[in-house]
């Protein structure tokens, strides 16, 4: 379990580019969702509120990608690991039945258009990206609106500190007028003060922490248990 966190944290980018790349997979790849989760998800209720039919919302990030991508999302953020244990294969298995089904339905062939075998390849290598999700998502959906920080405000210190020195900040040293000497101290304060922002961002409390570790160490066991850790642990 260690050894899967020190890698997923030492290639998240890589890991997580490498995951949504359509082109490496093609020619089973598909647009996915991007963002598939419960509350993108709305159902329509019969008599006895049960749920007859559904439908999905919020397509800003979808991509082109492996078809299992979405599922793996799913599956790792919205469940809870004695969920998986009761019910993942079947669900898993399920899944598949109803995608051939309606493959057929357009006259086209499962076996060839996306063979089992291949589904379940996919979910083994691309499984290390619902352990990626987890870890970004799960803080948000276990906490209460009044515990989360402004992440707008977050992300434009980001942008900010990322953005590249513009000849401003890189002459300042040089003789230039005092007034881009001024603009450029001015300029070193609101990064220092965005850094600032950023090391002292966390999203956990002391309610939230402990389900996030449990959550996340289910992740982690079921990433193992399905065999879907070979690819970050041979990086």
């Amino acid at each position: 379990m260690i050894a899967v966190l020190d890698k997923v944290e030492q290639n998240f980018k890589k890991v997580g580019i490498s995951c949504v790349q359509g082109n490496a997979c093609a020619p089973y790849a598909v647009i996915c969702h991007g963002d598939f989760w419960n509350n993108n998800i709305l159902y329509k209720l019969d008599s006895n509120q049960c749920a007859e039919s559904a439908k999905f919302v919020d397509f800003q990030i979808a991509r082109y990608a492996a078809p299992v991508l979405d599922l793996i999302h799913y599956t790792f953020t919205c469940t809870e690991k004695t969920f998986r244990d009761a019910h993942l294969n079947e669900l898993l298995d399920i899944y598949y039945k109803c995608l051939a089904k309606h493959i057929c339905l357009f006259a086209l062939d499962p076996t060839k258009i996306y063979p089992e075998q291949i589904f379940k390849q996919q979910l083994c290598r691309y499984g290390i990206f619902g352990l990626c999700m987890a870890a970004f998502s799960i803080p948000f959906f276990i906490s209460n609106s009044n515990e989360l920080v402004d992440l707008d405000e977050v992300c434009e210190a980001i942008s900010v500190i990322s953005a590249p020195e513009d000849s401003t900040t890189q002459n300042a040293n040089n003789s230039v007028p005092s007034s881009s000497k001024d603009s450029a101290n001015k300029s070193e304060e609101n990064n220092e003060k965005n850094r600032a922002l950023i090391n002292d961002y966390y999203l956990l409390t002391p309610r939230s922490e402990p389900i996030f570790k449990r959550r996340m160490t289910g992740v982690v066991c079921d990433i193992l248990k399905y065999d879907m850790a070979d690819y970050v642990l041979n990086l």
